[in-house]
């Protein structure tokens, strides 16, 4: 049996997570990554949630990963430079955030939390050309504004360009021009993947 053929429960288990996990990935080059737990969702909040958003259907290209030994070799080569853009969806406790910072060594621009489009676009800026890791902020992929810096950011291209062409006195008081280039790698976290409905 190879590693990818390895049965998710059996990671699982070895990982301390349980039963039933499952490990999907989702990188440029049209290869998407997505860790998954079985484990079922609360009732109540998720109804909510799917008002507003759906639970799509996964790329066409995803690949799924079965251990974190996998999951580790995927990230190795998004640090060396293997990859632009890399996608990594599950639910909570997968260890998602750690492994990333494990192999980045804790370097890079950390975006987590509340972030506003407005104080990504600062951040982004003042790391320019460093890894950026943007880590279960929802909140952007349901701004107008977020979806458009992300559009920037997540392009598959060695270097990207990134604009804010809104609240100019803001950014000149700053210092910070309304575009700029950047050579960043980006790694997205997520829960779950979601659409816009």
């Amino acid at each position: 049996m190879t590693t990818e053929e390895m049965s998710a429960g059996d990671a699982a288990a070895r990982a301390g997570q349980g039963q039933g996990g499952e490990i999907r990935a989702k990188c440029s080059d049209s290869v998407n990554t997505e860790l998954q737990n079985a484990s079922p969702a609360p009732a109540g909040p998720a109804r909510r949630r799917r008002r507003t958003r759906r639970r799509s259907k996964l790329p066409k290209r995803v690949l799924r990963v079965t251990t974190y030994e996998r999951l580790s070799e995927y990230l190795e080569a998004f640090a060396a430079g293997h990859f632009h853009l890399l996608i990594l969806v599950g639910t909570g406790g997968l260890a998602k955030s750690r492994s990333v910072r494990a192999v980045l060594n804790g370097t890079g621009c950390w975006i987590e939390g509340n972030a506003t489009p407005f104080g990504m676009y600062v951040k982004l800026f003042r790391h320019k050309d460093e890894f950026v890791v943007i880590d279960d902020v929802d909140a952007l992929y349901a701004d107008r504004s977020g979806v458009r810096l992300l559009k920037c950011l997540c392009q598959t291209e060695e270097e990207k360009a990134v604009a804010w062409h809104s609240d100019a006195r803001s950014l000149e008081r700053q210092g910070i021009p309304r575009e700029f280039t950047t050579k960043s790698r980006v790694v997205i976290i997520s829960n779950d993947w979601k659409t816009q409905t």
